[in-house]
């Protein structure tokens, strides 16, 4: 799954970064950071629970760069690390 920075959101929307955030806030009500953080943890809950994919290959799919930082924001968003997450719905 390729990168895409906010940067290039806001161009293919044809608005300026800054009106593209304040434009989604207020519609979402969360920045778009913070969103798709939040839509790369879904995507890889997910494969984690259906594949059996390792970890460092759900990181990079889902969008993360770095496996560490992966690993510590998905148990901050689920309460526990990946590899636990899996052994806990198998």
């Amino acid at each position: 799954m390729p990168y895409i920075r906010l940067a290039e959101y806001a161009r293919l929307c044809a608005r300026s970064l800054s009106s593209f955030k304040a434009d989604f806030y207020e519609i979402y009500k969360i920045n778009p950071g913070k969103w798709l953080i939040h839509k790369r943890l879904e995507y890889a809950k997910f494969l984690i629970e259906t594949t059996d994919k390792a970890i460092n290959d759900v990181t990079f799919e889902s969008g993360f760069k770095n496996t560490s930082h992966f690993v510590r924001t998905f148990k901050d968003a689920y309460g526990n690390p990946p590899l636990h997450h899996r052994m806990a719905v198998s």
